[in-house]
C-alpha cells in the first residue's frame, strides 16, 4: 500500500499528547443511582493498585497489506465481527474482509449514496442473526448487511456522532454534540431500531460551554455484566451504564500524567508544545471484567518541535506520508487494565506509538512503515500477564 502526500487532515492531530508515566495512583469508584433519581450522593471507594509485576502486553495478530485492495490510510476504519472477521476501510467507501490472520477475503460496498453504497463508513457494529450494522459517518445513515458481507437489507437515520454502538434489545447508543434546543449540552442519545431520536441524556446539568464538541465526546463500549461503558476523551473518567440508562457505577483515575482539562482550556492544535493527553478509548472483552483503558500522550523523547526542514516558525502536521505513521513517530501509548468489578487498576504499560481499539473490543490497531516504503496495518490484542511464580 504506497501512500502519496495526504490532504490535510486535523482530527488525528489531537493525538498529539503530553506527559510522563509514573507509577500508577489510584482510581476512584464513585457510585449513584439514576440521574434525576433524588439521592445524588455519590460513595467514593478508593482501591489501589493490587497484581504487582502484571503487565499489559500487544500480542500481533495480524498484519493487512494485500495488494488486492487499497486502504483508505489517511482515515482508517478497522472493525472485528463477531465471527472474527475484520472490515477494513478503504478508498471510496468501499470495505475489505479479512479473516482473523489479515488474509484477504473480498470487497464489499461502492461509493454512493443507494442501497449497499457509502460514503465514510465509521465503523462496523455486529447484530442479531448475525447481521452487520455499518455506520457511515457521511451519510449520517446506519446500513443493515447481511452476514455473508454481500447485500444491503435496510437503512435508517442517525444523527451525526462520534461512536455508537447497539444493546441487546436492539436500541443504540450514539455519542456527540446535538446542536439542538431540546439536546444540546447532552453527550449520549438513544436511538431506536427504526431510526427514531428517542432520548438524550449522560450529564446532571446540561450546560453549553465553550468546545462542546471536545466536552460532549464519549467513546462507548459493551460492558460485560450488561449495559455499556461511556468514556469521555479530555479526563481519565468513564461511566458503566445499564440498559435501563441507569448510572450504576463512574470510575475517575487519578494520576499526575492525565491532568483534566479546563471546558475553558484552549487548545491550539499548531502550538509548539505537545497537547494535553486524550483517553482514547475504554475496550471490554465478554465474560471479562477486565477492561484496557487506552491512553495517547507525548512520547517520552519528543522535543516539540516539528518544524518543516530548512524553514523556521512552520510546523509539518501534514509530512508525505500516511497521518498514523506520521503520529506514531510524535506519541506514545498507555494501556491500563482496571478490573471493572472494583476499579483496581492491574497493570499499566507503555508503547511507543498510537494505538487504537477497534469495534470497542481488546483488539487494537496501528500503522508500521515497511523498509520499502509501503505501509502495513498491524493488529495486535491486549492482554494482561501476570507474572510467573
Amino acid at each position: 500500500m504506497k501512500v502519496d502526500s495526504p490532504p490535510y487532515y486535523t482530527t488525528l492531530v489531537r493525538l498529539l499528547a503530553a506527559a510522563t508515566l509514573m507509577v500508577p495512583g489510584e482510581i476512584v469508584a464513585l457510585q449513584r443511582p439514576a440521574i434525576g433519581g433524588g439521592n445524588e450522593a455519590l460513595v467514593q471507594l478508593r482501591v489501589s493498585s493490587v497484581c504487582r509485576g502484571c503487565r499489559v502486553e500487544l500480542r500481533p495478530v495480524a498484519t493487512i497489506s494485500d495488494s488486492a485492495f487499497e486502504v483508505d490510510l489517511n482515515f482508517p476504519r478497522i472493525s472485528r465481527l463477531a465471527d472474527g472477521k475484520f472490515v477494513v476501510g478503504g478508498t471510496g467507501g468501499v470495505m475489505g474482509a479479512f479473516d482473523g490472520g489479515g488474509a484477504f477475503l473480498r470487497k464489499f460496498g461502492q461509493t454512493g449514496s443507494g442501497p449497499g453504497e457509502f460514503r465514510r463508513p465509521l465503523s462496523l457494529l455486529s447484530g442479531s442473526e448475525d447481521s452487520v450494522y455499518v455506520d457511515d459517518l457521511t451519510l449520517s445513515r446506519m446500513t443493515v448487511v447481511d452476514p455473508a458481507l454481500r447485500q444491503a437489507v435496510r437503512t435508517f437515520p442517525v444523527p451525526p456522532h462520534v461512536d455508537a454502538i447497539r444493546l441487546q434489545d436492539g436500541r443504540f447508543i450514539v455519542s456527540g454534540y446535538l446542536a439542538t434546543v431540546q439536546r444540546a449540552g447532552l453527550p449520549l442519545h438513544v436511538i431506536e431500531a427504526s431510526g427514531r431520536l428517542a432520548q438524550s441524556f449522560g450529564v446532571d446539568s446540561p450546560v453549553v460551554r465553550e468546545n462542546p464538541n471536545r466536552m460532549l465526546t464519549r467513546y462507548l463500549s459493551p460492558h460485560p455484566n450488561g449495559g455499556f461503558i461511556s468514556a469521555m476523551t479530555y479526563r481519565y473518567e468513564f461511566e458503566h451504564w445499564s440498559n435501563s440508562l441507569v448510572l450504576l457505577k463512574r470510575f475517575v483515575r487519578e494520576v499526575n500524567w492525565f491532568p483534566p482539562m479546563r471546558a475553558e482550556q484552549s487548545v491550539d492544535f499548531l502550538a509548539r508544545s505537545p497537547l494535553p493527553a486524550q483517553l482514547f478509548g475504554v475496550s471490554t472483552t465478554p465474560a471479562s471484567s477486565i477492561a484496557f483503558a487506552t491512553i495517547i500522550l507525548a512520547a517520552k523523547d519528543w522535543k516539540p518541535d516539528p518544524r518543516i526542514k530548512g524553514t523556521s516558525g512552520e510546523l509539518s502536521f501534514m509530512p508525505p506520508r500516511p497521518v498514523g505513521i506520521y503520529v506514531n513517530k510524535y506519541v506514545d501509548t498507555i494501556f491500563e487494565a482496571i478490573d471493572l468489578s472494583t476499579g483496581s487498576v492491574l497493570a499499566t504499560s507503555r508503547f511507543p506509538g498510537s494505538y487504537s481499539p477497534i469495534s470497542h473490543t481488546p483488539y487494537h490497531w496501528t500503522l508500521k512503515e515497511q523498509s520499502d516504503g509501503n505501509v502495513m496495518v498491524q493488529i495486535v490484542k491486549a492482554e494482561l500477564v501476570h507474572p510467573k511464580p
